[in-house]
C-alpha cells in the first residue's frame, strides 16, 4: 500500500475512534442495557469492563449489562476532556480524560474520570473489547 493510501487509512480509523466515544455516550443515554452492550462489546467471552463507579471488574457480557443496568439508570453524560488514539494494524487504544454527568439524588453529580478504551477491528466495524475508567485521584 502506498504512503498515501496508509496516511488515510490511519487517518480515517482515527476519526472512527475518536468518534466513537461521542456514539458510546449517546448510546447510554439513549438505549437500554442489552442493547448497549451488543452494540459497543464483542460478546467472545473475553470483553473486560474496569468501571468508573464500582469496585468490581466485569468479565463477561453478563456481568457488564449488569453494570450498566445500574449505571445507565444515572442518565449518564460524558464529556471528553483529553484523549490520546493509537492505532496497531486492527487494534486501536483511546485513552485520556473525560468528565462523566450523572443523575443522583434529584440533582446532577460530575465525576472526573480517566479512560482507555481499546477496540478490535470486525468485519461490521470497531467493538470495544476493554474498557477501563476511574475517578480520578484528588
Amino acid at each position: 500500500m502506498g504512503k498515501i493510501k496508509v496516511f488515510l487509512a490511519t487517518f480515517i480509523t482515527i476519526v472512527m475512534i475518536a468518534t466513537f466515544f461521542s456514539g458510546f455516550a449517546l448510546a447510554t443515554r439513549v438505549t437500554k442495557a442489552n442493547k448497549f452492550i451488543g452494540h459497543v462489546f464483542i460478546d467472545d467471552g473475553k470483553d473486560i469492563l474496569l468501571p468508573t463507579v464500582s469496585a468490581k471488574v466485569r468479565h463477561n457480557h453478563d456481568e457488564i449489562r449488569d453494570y450498566f443496568v445500574h449505571f445507565l439508570s444515572k442518565k449518564p453524560h460524558g464529556r471528553i476532556i483529553e484523549q490520546n488514539i493509537r492505532i496497531y494494524d486492527n487494534i486501536a487504544v483511546n485513552s485520556g480524560l473525560y468528565t462523566i454527568s450523572l443523575m443522583e439524588d434529584g440533582g446532577h453529580s460530575d465525576v472526573a474520570a480517566r479512560f482507555t478504551f481499546v477496540y478490535q477491528k470486525y468485519e461490521d466495524g470497531w467493538l470495544v473489547i476493554e474498557h477501563h475508567s476511574s475517578i480520578l485521584p484528588a
